[in-house]
């Protein structure tokens, strides 16, 4: 008898306890769906087949597409227009399944749209068959960084153009000093020819 009451008092504290824990989980839960959806960053959980399980909002608005209909898809479908684009896609998804882990900058070009730029880093098994991306739009980061580039480019040229200059400078200040010092032993006949020459040295 006294069993069988240590037993019944015992029951509703397992109870209380399992609803406690699923309480907590479903707390922990909601906490972690949050922090998915708010990151600005585009996240998404992908397959062993490359399939998309799941992506937040940022995610959907970079890829334009909303999640009901990127669901279910590979993020290589997105872009079947350009076969590179493709390639690069699948490179980076095997290297995670092969490598663990995995970071990329991949040029991506949909039809009738311009070259953008995303950087993808991607973790493998982060629970059971299941992989975890994040990646971020940084056309900006690039088309400024390409700009830099060709600015550097065009002051060497600057630099080289002025340096050049001012080598054909120097022969040229010679050559009239020259020329002036001959002025008065050069016969008339050739006095046409010394003007040429003069007038052409002073036009450099």
């Amino acid at each position: 008898m006294e069993k069988q009451i240590k037993q019944e008092n015992t029951l509703p504290l397992k109870i209380s306890e399992m609803l406690k824990m699923e309480t907590d989980l479903q707390k922990s839960e909601q906490r972690y769906r949050r922090i998915f959806e708010d990151s600005i960053d585009g996240l998404i959980l992908w397959d062993n087949q490359h399939h998309i399980v799941d992506i937040n909002l940022a995610g959907e608005k970079m890829l334009s597409l909303p999640k009901e209909r990127l669901i279910g898809l590979r993020l290589y479908d997105l872009y079947t227009h350009h076969e590179s684009n493709i390639q690069e896609i699948i490179k980076h998804f095997e290297q995670v399944l092969n490598d663990g882990h995995s970071t990329s900058i991949i040029m991506v070009e949909k039809e009738d749209e311009k070259k953008r730029y995303f950087e993808y880093s991607s973790k493998a098994e982060i629970v059971e068959g299941l992989n975890f991306t994040v990646f971020k739009d940084i056309s900006e980061k690039i088309e400024m960084q390409e700009h830099l580039r060709k600015s550097d480019t065009l002051n060497v040229i600057g630099e080289l153009a002025a340096g050049i200059a001012h080598e054909i400078r120097n022969p040229m200040t010679a050559l009239k000093g020259f020329i002036q010092l001959l002025e008065g032993s050069i016969m008339k006949e050739h006095s046409m020819y010394y003007q040429v020459i003069t007038s052409e040295l002073s036009a450099n």
